[in-house]
C-alpha cells in the first residue's frame, strides 16, 4: 500500500518547479504587475502607468489632468477595493503551491494550477470591467466631447483613443507570473502523463483546464479590430473614418492595430517606415461590397480613377471571384499588392 501511495506522489524535481513556480509569486510585492503606456504627438517619450498589487504609479497625475478634458473620472487608489485584498490572496495561493509541493499531491498540484487559471480569468474580467466603466461613463460637461466616443482602455494589446496610443500588457511581476504558470503547467502535463494508465478521469480534468486557459488567453491572440465609422481616424492622415470600403488595417507582432481610411495611406505608412515590414503580422483590407475586413490575401486590388477613394488613391480590394468583373471596367488596372507596398 506503501508503495501505490509512494507511485502517485510528485517527482523530486516537480515538487522544486512547483515551489519555484509559487514562490515567483513574492514578485508581485516588489514590482508592478500591469503597465499601460500612451503615445500622442505632443508625449512622443510616452507616458507609463504602473499597476501593483496595492498601488498605482507611473504618470498618473499627467494621465488624469488629460482625462479630466474629455470627462474621464480622476485615478485614485481608493477607487479599487480590490487593493485591499489582492496582497492576502497572492499570499493565500503561494501557500498554496508550497503545500502542493511539500506534500507532493497530484490532487493539489491540480487545483493549484485551476486556481491560478481562474485567478486570471478573475482579473482579467475585473479589468474589463474597470475599463468599461472607466471609459464609458464620462462626464457630460466636460471641456472636450466627441459625440459617440468612448476612452475604453484595451484589455490586452493596442487601441488607438483619438490622437493617442495606449499598448496594455503584463509588466515585471506580471510576466514572472505567466512564466509561473507556464511551469505550473509542464509539470502538472508531465505527471499527468505519469498517471493516466491509473485514472481514467484525469482527462476530464484536463478538458476543463484547457477551456479555462483558452479563456485565459484568447485576448492575448492578433486579432482584426471592428472600425468605428466615424469615430476612428486615420493612423497616416488622421482624417475621421467616414467609409468603411476603403481603408484596412494593419496588425503588428505585438497586436498593435493600425487603423486606415485609404490604402493609400496604408501604403505609405509602411514606405515612410513608421513600421518595419519585419514588424507586421497581418494586413488587411475591407472589401468594396460587403465593407468588412478580409486578410489581404485573400483580396484582389483594383485601380480605377473612377472609385473616388478618401485620398484619392482610388485603389479598391475585391474579393477574388469578383476581380474579372471590376477589371473589365473601362480605366481598370490590377495592382500587385506585394509591388505596390515596395
Amino acid at each position: 500500500m506503501s508503495i501505490h501511495n509512494k507511485s502517485h506522489k510528485l517527482s523530486t524535481m516537480s515538487r522544486v518547479l512547483i515551489a519555484i513556480a509559487s514562490l515567483s509569486f513574492f514578485a508581485s510585492y516588489f514590482f508592478p504587475i500591469w503597465s499601460i503606456q500612451l503615445w500622442a504627438p505632443q508625449y512622443p517619450e510616452g507616458l507609463e502607468m504602473f499597476i501593483w498589487h496595492n498601488n498605482i504609479t507611473g504618470d498618473v497625475n499627467t494621465i488624469n489632468g488629460l482625462n479630466h478634458y474629455i470627462g474621464m473620472k480622476m485615478i485614485k487608489v481608493e477607487m479599487f477595493p480590490e487593493f485591499k485584498i489582492l496582497g492576502i490572496l497572492i499570499a493565500i495561493y503561494i501557500l498554496w503551491g508550497l503545500l502542493a509541493s511539500i506534500t507532493g499531491s497530484f490532487k493539489l498540484l491540480v487545483s493549484f494550477f485551476i486556481g491560478d487559471v481562474l485567478f486570471a480569468v478573475a482579473a482579467l474580467a475585473d479589468f474589463f470591467r474597470w475599463g468599461y466603466d472607466y471609459g464609458h461613463h464620462l462626464n457630460p460637461h466636460a471641456a472636450i466631447q466627441v459625440p459617440g466616443m468612448s476612452y475604453q482602455p484595451p484589455l490586452i494589446g493596442y487601441k488607438q483613443l483619438l490622437n493617442f496610443e495606449a499598448i496594455s500588457r503584463p509588466y515585471i511581476a506580471g510576466w514572472i507570473i505567466v512564466g509561473a504558470g507556464i511551469i505550473t503547467f509542464m509539470v502538472l502535463f508531465f505527471e499527468w502523463m505519469k498517471r493516466r494508465k491509473h485514472n481514467k478521469r484525469l482527462p476530464h480534468v484536463f478538458n476543463l483546464i484547457g477551456v479555462l486557459m483558452l479563456l485565459s488567453f484568447s485576448s492575448c491572440s492578433q486579432t482584426v479590430e471592428p472600425i468605428k465609422i466615424g469615430t476612428d481616424n486615420c493612423t497616416y492622415c488622421q482624417m475621421t473614418i467616414m467609409k468603411n470600403n476603403n481603408g484596412g488595417e494593419i496588425i503588428s507582432n505585438k497586436g498593435k492595430v493600425f487603423k486606415f481610411d485609404d490604402m493609400g495611406c496604408l501604403r505609405d505608412f509602411i514606405a515612410d517606415k513608421k513600421i518595419a515590414a519585419s514588424d507586421i503580422s497581418k494586413i488587411y483590407f475591407n472589401e468594396f461590397e460587403s465593407g468588412t475586413l478580409i486578410e489581404s490575401s485573400l483580396l484582389t486590388l483594383v485601380k480605377n480613377d473612377s472609385f473616388k477613394t478618401p485620398m484619392n488613391y482610388n485603389i479598391i480590394a475585391v474579393k477574388k471571384e469578383k476581380a474579372k468583373e471590376y477589371l473589365s471596367k473601362k480605366g481598370s488596372t490590377e495592382v500587385d499588392l506585394n509591388e505596390w507596398l515596395k
